[in-house]
């Protein structure tokens, strides 16, 4: 009768621990733990609202759930993603609560992870969405309600001013009279050997001894950096005019039907131990007048030249000639005279004309001549015409940068963004040729600004400070240090945008890329200080009015909110919609005067 009973004891025992471990969280269902799990977890974002930090958007995510739905199968999770548009997802994440992914606070399951997304405008507007899932391994499972934790992107960091204004090759048609051509060639420190890669003529003084000109006198001047290796043996200078006096020599000998190595006259120049192309260099630079009154006060002393390096090595600017300057003294000069024929313009135009329709060869016209009739027409379509013939037909430099600077005139204009990107593509190709061939500021910029323009943010600072190494006008290498600024602010090198923008010209772009800086490192008052002084540079500048309403928003004034958001609408009525969706108004967009401003 005790066995009996027992029996009926440890059945029913048994029984309701089998409803314990189907409908408890001692042995969940998928369902049961999806629904706790929903109804308790805890996330939170890092900023609160996102913000765009150079190229991305970086944020951080904690998540916490109930320690009953933590065990071996199924597993709890939450995925992450962003979504910016219809079908317009980017997986960020997956928060698995599984062992060894988690860590207890407060004695809850808690994940904090570091997140980011690479950022485009078209992603300003979305939403940071996450989604439970609880699944057994290797099984579908359930996905439960997807929750919304952060929406929009902050992105007043993009609001810096940019020139990127591109040049085109200065017209070198002389019409029959003859005038030197100089062609710079730069040197490894401390090396004669010619170099045939970045930073080099050596391109340009091949096509220039096969266009078979007749040439009369080649001038080879060399010298040297103050640095120690390239100071330090005296023959340098002329061992680098020699290497490039016996390769031309080889070259018209071997490529040229009109000259001859005994036709042309060389004289070989070396410059040793002599501070004036440095001083040069010096004035051309962006440094300021009190740098440059120091470096001039050593040069100009009685002291040795040695000695002069070392008190140069010494001075805050130091690494500024190390960078910029001294390259450029480890050079020689190639001067070429040559003597080109003359055409009237009408015949040039014509005979340019059949030539881009193929109806004649291109020799009818020298490279000058085909280029210079680009000149003789308003329409970029017919300038990109006959600057393609004139690449394809010469490969000079300049034919190569003025095709790139037509192919950002055209995309300039262009409407759709395919197109526009397509032709910025090929002004970049043609820009870099250019610059490969003759390596000088201005091209190395016109490089440059492509790929600021089409957001190649890498390669566009690399093109920027080739263009200050090789120095140039003081006005030419401060507009490059501007825009340098503001694709400093833009990938968020904030410490580097400081320094370009102590080089960059005064005026209206510095103003407010120092005003954004300031405003990026919570310094309000200097920043508004910035965009008021650009204001009066400027006084109905739509973007100055929008930038002082942001940090009205941010230091609470709601009476400066609607005066500049209330003039920067009326300036640039595309930026009400902006300021309807910024991130940085939302605590005011519902308010009565946010609403009166935008109106």
């Amino acid at each position: 009768m005790q066995t009996s009973t027992m029996r009926k004891a440890r059945y029913l025992l048994l029984a309701f621990s089998s409803v314990i471990l189907t409908t408890g969280l001692g042995g969940c269902s998928v369902s049961s733990i999806l629904k706790k799990g929903q109804a308790e977890q805890k996330i939170s974002v890092v900023p609160q609202v996102l913000e765009v930090n150079g190229e991305n958007v970086l944020f951080e995510v904690k998540a916490q759930i109930p320690k009953e739905l933590i065990q071996k199968k199924p597993v709890y999770s939450i995925d992450l993603v962003y979504n910016y548009g219809p079908k317009m997802v980017e997986p960020i994440g997956k928060m698995r609560f599984s062992t060894g992914e988690f860590i207890y606070e407060n004695d809850k399951p808690t994940i904090t992870r570091q997140y980011s997304f690479k950022y485009t405008p078209e992603k300003s507007r979305g939403k940071l969405l996450a989604t439970p899932h609880v699944a057994k391994v290797n099984k579908a499972g359930k996905r439960g309600k997807t929750t919304e934790i952060a929406s929009g992107v902050i992105t007043t960091s993009k609001l810096v001013v940019k020139s990127n204004t591109v040049s085109l090759a200065p017209d070198d048609y002389r019409k029959g009279v003859s005038e030197p051509q100089t062609l710079t060639f730069f040197f490894d420190e401390g090396q004669a050997k010619l170099r045939d890669y970045l930073g080099t003529n050596m391109g340009v003084l091949k096509e220039l001894i096969e266009s078979n000109y007749k040439t009369t006198l080649v001038e080879i001047t060399a010298g040297h950096s103050p640095e120690d290796a390239d100071s330090k043996e005296f023959r340098l200078p002329l061992r680098r005019a020699q290497a490039l006096e016996k390769y031309y020599k080889h070259e018209l000998d071997v490529k040229s039907y009109t000259n001859s190595s005994k036709s042309v006259k060389f004289r070989v120049m070396p410059v040793v131990r002599n501070w004036d192309r440095f001083l040069k260099q010096v004035q051309l630079s962006a440094l300021s007048p009190d740098q440059i009154n120091e470096i001039l006060t050593i040069v100009n002393s009685n002291v040795s030249f040695k000695e002069k390096e070392r008190q140069l090595a010494k001075l805050d600017s130091y690494e500024y000639l190390q960078l910029y300057v001294y390259p450029t003294l480890r050079y020689a000069d190639v001067r070429i005279t040559y003597e080109i024929p003359q055409k009237k313009d009408s015949e040039i135009y014509l005979l340019s004309k059949k030539i881009v329709e193929n109806r004649i060869d291109s020799d009818k016209l020298t490279e000058e001549e085909l280029r210079y009739s680009a000149t003789l027409t308003p329409l970029l379509s017919e300038k990109l015409k006959i600057y393609q013939a004139a690449a394809e037909n010469t490969m000079k430099w300049q034919a190569f940068n003025n095709l790139g600077v037509t192919y950002i005139q055209l995309a300039q204009q262009a409407l759709k963004p395919e197109i526009r990107e397509k032709l910025l593509k090929e002004a970049i190709i043609n820009l870099t040729y250019a610059s490969h061939r003759n390596p000088t500021a201005q091209l190395f910029y016109n490089l440059g600004s492509a790929h600021h323009i089409q957001g190649n943010y890498l390669e566009a600072l690399r093109s920027y400070d080739y263009a200050i190494k090789l120095g140039g006008r003081v006005e030419m290498l401060q507009q490059v240090f501007a825009d340098k600024a503001a694709l400093e602010i833009e990938i968020g090198q904030l410490d580097d945008a400081v320094t370009s923008l102590a080089y960059a010209a005064p005026g209206y772009q510095t103003l407010m890329n120092k005003a954004l800086l300031y405003t990026l490192k919570g310094n309000y008052q200097d920043s508004k200080t910035f965009y008021e002084e650009a204001l009066a540079l400027k006084p109905n500048d739509a973007l100055a009015h929008y930038c002082l309403a942001v940090i009205a928003a941010r230091t609470n004034q709601e009476n400066d909110l609607a005066l500049h958001l209330r003039k920067a609408t009326q300036l640039e009525k595309n930026l009400t919609a902006k300021a309807i969706d910024d991130p940085e108004f939302r605590a005011y967009v519902k308010t009565p005067v946010f609403r009166e401003a935008v109106k």
